[in-house]
């Protein structure tokens, strides 16, 4: 059982992308926690990145995460068997801390870049020690 929560992008209390004492990346959505390696962390980077850009209804595949645009104008993030219901701004939101979760494991120490000031219109949350995203 994991003890040890390590912060990788954090939005709020119950929205939040961790690593445990063995490796695994779990995923926290407000009452749903999902548990990811780093492959599948990497599939949902890239079929969320792509998904920003969808404005039709379409679905989007990789690995074992699959994305669907309905034409109610909601998001249907999927990994594996376990789904999400998401808002265009809460699927950007999500979309945003696995871009930060990725960069946070991907990125050495020493090229960390640290959090600049952003404009007053803009709310900053900071997802990780060295990364933030911003909630807009």
């Amino acid at each position: 059982m994991c003890q040890n929560l390590t912060p990788l992008a954090v939005s709020s209390e119950v929205r939040g992308i961790y690593r445990c004492e063995h490796g695994t990346i779990h995923l926290t959505w407000e009452v749903i926690t999902t548990y990811l390696d780093w492959q599948t962390l990497a599939h949902l980077v890239e079929v969320t990145r792509q998904g920003k850009g969808l404005e039709a209804p379409g679905q989007l595949r990789a690995g074992p995460c699959q994305l669907f645009y309905t034409r109610q104008g909601f998001f249907q993030v999927w990994v594996r068997t376990v789904g999400f219901t998401l808002s265009r701004p809460d699927f950007e939101i999500l979309a945003d801390m696995v871009q930060v979760a990725f960069k946070e494991l991907t990125q050495p120490a020493a090229q960390a870049q640290p959090v600049q000031n952003t404009k007053v219109y803009q709310r900053t949350v900071k997802a990780s020690a060295r990364l933030s995203f911003s909630d807009n």
